[in-house]
């Protein structure tokens, strides 16, 4: 009986999909910025109580015109900010300090 409970526990522990994000952060969106160069940390959210987003003191995440799925997220972001909805975002912190959005939610 109890290589069966290891066996199951292995198999469910494999099963499973392992994501390592350095900030995981459920808020309203406070403010958003755009800038000229989407390049230049092009598209930045900040969320309502000013939270460090991603284990270091930047209050901000930002997805650049070059990231995969860009007009996606940036709809999602604009639509949650105006319906007032609770959006998770799920951040990893970059070479330069600052918090690249991976993945979002909205609820």
């Amino acid at each position: 009986m109890k290589k069966l409970v290891i066996g199951l526990t292995v198999l469910v522990m494999l099963s499973l999909k392992a994501y390592a994000w350095d900030g995981v952060v459920t808020n309203t969106i406070a403010k958003i910025d755009v800038v000229v160069d989407g390049e230049n940390y092009g598209f930045r959210v900040y969320l309502n109580g000013s939270p460090a987003l991603c284990g270091t003191t930047s209050d901000w995440a930002y997805v650049n015109k070059s990231s995969s799925n860009y007009d996606a997220i940036v709809s999602s972001l604009l639509a949650a900010h105006m319906a007032g909805r609770r959006v998770t975002l799920y951040t990893n912190k970059m070479a330069s300090g600052y918090c690249h959005i991976g993945y979002l939610s909205v609820h």
